[in-house]
């Protein structure tokens, strides 16, 4: 009953019932139905039992002074003034819902501030009733009132409906206004009005009926004036009371000669309004039916007093001296009240547009409005009653671009002017919002409205309201030495906490803290080396070193534990800058260690590239073997390279070729480096000579590309040097323009070089110097760690999905971990044998050599399975070593760990080891940790019989039958030796023969494929779940592991054929089949294609994956796709772990693809190349090449199917900026941080 009246459930009753079946009987003459009018039946209708009757309470005074406020308004929409004004006269007429659907608007007589009409027929009244309304109300004197508005608009719509006769009140409605033809509205549909305009939705007030609405029903209206009659006694007549409740009076009949009976009604109105204006308040009903008591309602934010808006104009105009201050960019008053409540609470709500206006403009919309105001400011009804705060109408129609920032900018000043957060980074905000909204599109795409940006910034401040209450009560100290008050300040706003420390972002504060660089007078040489301490404040340098020649002077670096408790440094990285560098950082000259060849030392390096605590990369690789100086006819160094022949002229010797693929590789290296500098972060910039062919590869325009490089050529002969010298600085940072000094013609004086001067290097310094922390330290390359990040316990992003179900997250270096610690003992005597044994050291070299055989011997993994046998034992289960058939795994085993564990779902090994089911006749145990599945109501086909395949396994069937040999002798496929008829008679459960397919893929061995949906089967399973599969998104908000500085190494598992591992059910097998050349073949185990395979392996795979959590149980963070497992930990602990995970999985008869097995600091999973030493997400090679023939291939078709383009979106699923480069993919080989310092919110 979708119209029903009531939301309570039985509210029906039996006596109801009966007479209900009687009238039925009676009018439609059911004779079957004689006995509802026995004894026994008629007995019910006269048993009266007490009932606690539910009645409609009425309304609060605050609601009809909240909807006649809203009507008054000038940017009330005709839908609010229709409903908003028919829920009034109902009010005041003390009309029912059906009255108010039985008014004859052609009698409506508006005359002298009253408005008579008549009800043609209402339920005590068959004849009419008249009704009066006093068209005043509480907030209006004189002509403009609330119900001329009403009448005036509900004129208009009548008009332009073109009827001539309208007999109801409410037509109905939809966002536009009425919908035309005009029709009543329904009872449901005016409740739910009702009910939603109880809460003022235009008003940014909490909404004090919250949780009372379902209370309120249309009769609530009926009974709230009369119910505030008897609480003036005397003051009010009974016979006025009757006249309001259309009651006739029994005693008099002077009324039955006039229908204008009304000035009685009339009076107890004017009453009503007389008294309240007065003071008088009419108490609150008592509620009735065991119905809620009303609460008090929440007022207007509590203002901020006139001194305390000078004492924050004089603070912000000291912190903002740039400033301006005046009342057309200076917040509301209003607004700044309410900003300041909300940040003296701590609690933070939206602040919707149309209030974010500034004083100005607050002032003219109060002077405008103030004609339509009541001037009843004396009877202290303003203050009460009339809370309506200035605001403008924000709509797709009137506003721009430059309303909107406005609007923005107001909003920005009022937080800065109360504290809240640094003007420069709301500044930021509101650039990085109007830039989206005005970006430019392609033809067939529009810019984003103004209600839909209105809703962008809403859920964007949501999300920071979210993070401010999840950052309330933090104080400066930590533990037990918090003896303080807590601040619950922003502190992701206006500071930021490291190691119990706070660093403030103010750059009042930053300007306040800045040392001065000290300038040193050494002599103008050719060759000069500036001094390192021009970076006196967060470089990085090298060890001392012995030579002397080589030496340059650096303070004394800090000591390895005060970096220990001080890691989070801004910095800046020089890397391949030879002897003579703008700072010392890396390079093989100052340490053979820094060799950017050296792939170990590379890694290191984009480690620190990629952690988001560098500043400013700068880099200048060798050009030696890209001077275009070689080119040229004289006796100099041959050149090996040319601008047609980049990767090397032909007929080069070996040595000659290794020289030019060391130099690109030292070119792409420091690229890659100067990328993920600016990635995470950071400006970077790459020097080369202006002529050098470097600038010519495609990785260095990528680059350029990539951060908009400013290109800067700075001569030398402007430092003081006379040589034919210049240096080209591709820059992301535009700061650096001053370097390149021109003459009075405006062109450069001189040409390229690259070696610096000092005055160049000072310059350099002091252009950078803000970008750095004010450390003043020293880093040593050798205390490389140090400089790392390190991700707080309880720091963002969060991982959610892991693939093991509800119960299981991938992120296990979090402090809040519940688990108990169920295989401590299995694992501490495993643990002790592999290290022992070096085991992990045997696994190493097994994987490192592909070999698809098990890691370890069955003399090996004796003594663990006996340890494995005593710990069953110990927990009270007997080891079962017996395996089911047509399945390889130890299923009993596995069974009792899940015991061990206490795992959720406790029905999926009693189904593997009787056999699954398909869902088709016998349903599914639910699993627990999955969410359930919406239920489709979609007639699935029935099920059939397709004698024929798929082209794929028809156009090759030398393979197909290959195959499916393969499949019988496995024991997953028989051969059904009988006719499709006979099979129906052996499998009464119901026979569908799929087709089969073949697929084939570059990176694996063709194998067979049967789709269960053409033959219905899919259609008709019903699976109660859906599995959770995580994304590359969830391996991002795992890294860096919590608390972790050392390096990472990842390690993954492939499950063979995992589907395939299930049997089914006898009883169902005849479900799945398939045949060729017409030999009919039944699996006995779940294939590939079923629907219910999925969810059953996703069950298993589940299992095994939170097994494997508790197994390793040292911090890692885990993951399960399909069937391929991913785990990444610390260095030093991954092989131990891994080969703790390779014994189970060997002893339990679990089949590994071993072939595929990888342990290394890169890995490749779902699509991706995750490197976790490095801290960087890859597309591999492979990849970009098949997605730039998939967007080849759509470019070359007129059409193309929504699975082709898809197969195109999935770079998405870790940066959604890379869909917006589909025009060109060369951004697609950019890497990408995995961790990125900025990235505070939850993806």
């Amino acid at each position: 009953m979708s119209l029903s009246r009531s939301t309570s459930h039985g509210s029906s009753s039996c006596s109801s019932v009966i007479k209900a079946l009687r009238w039925l009987l009676k009018s439609a003459e059911v004779g079957c139905l004689q006995v509802v009018h026995s004894v026994l039946i008629g007995t019910f209708l006269n048993q009266k039992v007490p009932k606690d009757r539910k009645q409609a309470p009425p309304l609060p005074l605050w609601a009809l002074v909240q909807w006649e406020r809203r009507v008054l308004m000038s940017n009330c929409t005709v839908l609010e003034i229709i409903l908003l004004g028919t829920f009034l006269l109902m009010a005041w007429g003390s009309l029912r819902f059906s009255d108010a659907q039985r008014l004859d608007l052609q009698k409506i007589i508006y005359h002298d501030g009253t408005m008579r009409g008549v009800i043609w027929r209402s339920k005590t009244a068959v004849s009419g009733m008249p009704l009066a309304v006093a068209a005043e109300g509480f907030l209006s004197k004189g002509s403009h009132n609330w119900l001329w508005k009403f009448l005036t608009v509900l004129d208009t719509v009548l008009a332009k409906s073109g009827l001539s006769d309208v007999d109801f009140l409410l037509p109905l409605m939809d966002e536009d206004g009425p919908v035309y033809p005009l029709q009543p509205m329904d009872y449901a549909t005016a409740l739910f009005y009702l009910r939603k305009f109880l809460g003022c939705p235009w008003s940014q007030r909490p909404d004090p009926l919250q949780h009372l609405k379902l209370n309120f029903t249309l009769h609530s209206l009926k009974a709230t004036l009369l119910s505030w009659g008897p609480q003036l006694h005397e003051k009010v007549t009974p016979e006025q009371r009757l006249s309001q409740g259309h009651h006739s009076d029994p005693n008099s009949s002077l009324d039955t000669y006039s229908r204008d009976v009304v000035w009685t009604s009339l009076t107890y109105q004017r009453k009503m309004i007389q008294e309240v204006q007065s003071g008088w308040r009419p108490a609150i009903a008592q509620h009735r039916g065991r119905m809620v008591v009303f609460y008090s309602f929440v007022g207007i934010p509590k203002g901020v007093p006139p001194y305390g808006i000078s004492a924050m104009k004089q603070k912000f105009m000291a912190n903002y001296p740039s400033e301006l201050i005046h009342a057309d960019l200076f917040p509301s008053t209003r607004l700044v009240s309410l900003v300041h409540d909300q940040l003296s609470k701590k609690v933070w709500k939206w602040v919707p547009w149309k209030y974010r206006i500034s004083l100005t403009r607050s002032e003219e919309i109060s002077s405008n409005r103030a004609q339509k105001m009541p001037k009843i400011d004396h009877l202290g009804l303003h203050s009460l009653l009339f809370d309506d705060p200035p605001s403008i109408d924000v709509s797709n129609n009137a506003m721009g671009v430059n309303s909107i920032r406005n609007m923005l900018e107001v909003h920005d000043r009022a937080i800065a002017l109360c504290q809240g957060a640094h003007l420069a980074n709301l500044k930021a905000y509101t650039h990085k919002f109007i830039g989206f909204l005005t970006a430019k599109y392609d033809g067939d795409l529009r810019n984003p409205s103004v209600l839909e940006a209105q809703h962008a910034d809403q859920k964007i401040w949501t999300v920071i309201a979210e993070l401010m209450e999840r950052g309330k009560g933090q104080g400066k100290s930590k533990g037990k030495q918090n003896s303080g008050k807590s601040k619950g300040k922003v502190q992701w706003l206006t500071e930021i906490q490291r190691d119990g420390g706070f660093k403030q972002l103010c750059m009042r504060y930053q300007v306040d803290s800045v040392e001065t660089l000290p300038v040193h007078d050494v002599d103008p040489v050719q060759d000069f080396a500036p001094p390192s301490d021009s970076f006196t404040r967060g470089r990085l340098s090298q060890p001392e070193q012995a030579n002397a020649e080589t030496d340059i002077t650096a303070t004394v670096p800090v000591t390895a534990e005060s970096l220990v408790s001080s890691t989070c440094y801004t910095s800046v990285i020089d890397s391949c800058i030879g002897a003579w560098p703008l700072s010392s950082f890396f390079d093989v000259l100052l340490d053979s260690s820094m060799d950017i060849l050296s792939d170990a030392a590379y890694e290191d390096l984009l480690r620190v590239a990629s952690s988001g605590q560098v500043g400013y990369g700068a880099a200048s690789p060798s050009c030696c073997e890209y001077s275009r100086l070689k080119l040229r006819d004289d006796d100099g160094p041959k050149a090996l390279r040319s601008p047609e022949h980049l990767s090397g002229l032909p007929n080069l010797t070996p040595w000659e070729l290794q020289r030019v693929q060391e130099s690109f590789m030292m070119l792409s290296r420091c690229v890659e480096v100067l990328t993920l500098v600016f990635q995470a972060g950071g400006h970077v910039h790459l020097e080369q000579p202006l002529n050098a062919m470097s600038w010519l590869e495609k990785v260095v325009r990528q680059f350029l590309q990539l951060i908009g490089a400013s290109c800067i050529n700075v001569a030398a002969c402007a430092y003081e040097m006379d040589i034919y010298k210049a240096w080209m600085f591709a820059s992301s940072f535009t700061g650096l323009r001053p370097l390149g000094l021109r003459d009075d013609s405006g062109a450069f004086a001189s040409r390229a070089t690259a070696q610096y001067p000092q005055k160049l290097a000072q310059l350099f310094a002091n252009l950078v110097d803000p970008l750095l922390d004010t450390s003043g330290l020293d880093l040593q390359w050798s205390y490389l760690d140090a400089l790392m990040p390190t991700k707080q316990l309880s720091e963002y992003p969060f991982s959610q999905i892991d693939g093991g179900g509800a119960f299981s997250y991938p992120d296990w270096s979090q402090d809040n971990r519940q688990e108990h610690d169920w295989f401590k003992t299995l694992r501490t005597s495993w643990m002790n044998r592999i290290i022992s044994e070096r085991l992990d050291k045997i696994l190493l070299a097994h994987v490192a050599s592909g070999n698809p055989s098990p890691p370890f011997s069955v003399e090996i993994l004796t003594p663990f399975k006996a340890d494995l046998e005593q710990f069953l034992e110990a927990h009270g289960h007997t080891p079962d070593w017996s395996v089911r058939q047509h399945q390889p795994i130890h299923l009993h085993i596995l069974h009792s760990f899940q015991k061990i564990m206490h795992d959720v779902d406790f029905t999926l090994l009693p189904s593997l080891l009787e056999g699954v089911r398909t869902g088709f006749s016998t349903a599914i145990p639910p699993s627990g940790i999955f969410p359930p599945k919406e239920r489709t109501d979609i007639e699935p086909d029935p099920l059939s019989a397709h004698l024929s395949n798929w082209q794929s396994a028809e156009e090759d069937l030398p393979l197909t039958r290959e195959l499916v040999q393969e499949e019988i002798d496995k024991g997953w496929v028989f051969p059904y030796k009988g006719s499709l008829e006979e099979a129906q008679q052996e499998y009464p459960a119901g026979v569908a023969i799929g087709k089969l397919g073949v697929a084939r893929s570059d990176s694996r061995a063709p194998r067979l494929v049967v789709d269960s949906s053409v033959c219905g089967l899919n259609g008709r399973c019903i699976i109660p779940e859906r599995s959770t599969l995580p994304t590359a998104k969830e391996v991002l908000r795992s890294y860096p592991l919590r608390q972790c500085q050392r390096n990472l190494m990842g390690f993954s598992l492939d499950v063979k054929a995992a589907h395939k591992r299930i049997v089914l059910h006898p009883d169902e097998c005849g479900l799945v089949g398939f045949s060729l050349e017409g030999q009919l073949f039944f699996y006995r185990v779940t294939p590939f294609g079923a629907v219910f395979s999925a969810f059953w392996w996703a069950r298993l795979g589940g299992l095994l994956l939170r097994i494997f959590h508790h197994l390793i149980w040292l911090s890692h963070a885990g993951f399960l796709y399909v069937d391929d497992f991913l785990f990444f930990m610390e260095t030093n602990m991954m092989p131990l772990s891994a080969t703790l995970l390779c014994i189970f999985c060997q002893l339990l008869e679990i089949p590994i693809s071993w072939k595929k097995t990888a342990m290394h600091s890169s890995i490749d999973y779902i699509g991706w190349k995750f490197n976790f030493n490095a801290g960087i997400v890859t597309i591999p090679i492979e990849k970009i090449l098949k997605l730039r023939g998939y967007i080849e291939h759509l470019i070359s078709q007129p059409r193309t199917t929504r699975k082709s383009l898809g197969e195109t979106y999935w770079p998405g699923n870790v940066d959604y900026s890379i869909i917006s480069t589909y025009a060109d993919l060369d951004p697609l080989l950019v890497p990408r941080p995995l961790h990125h310092p900025g990235d505070t919110f939850q993806y």
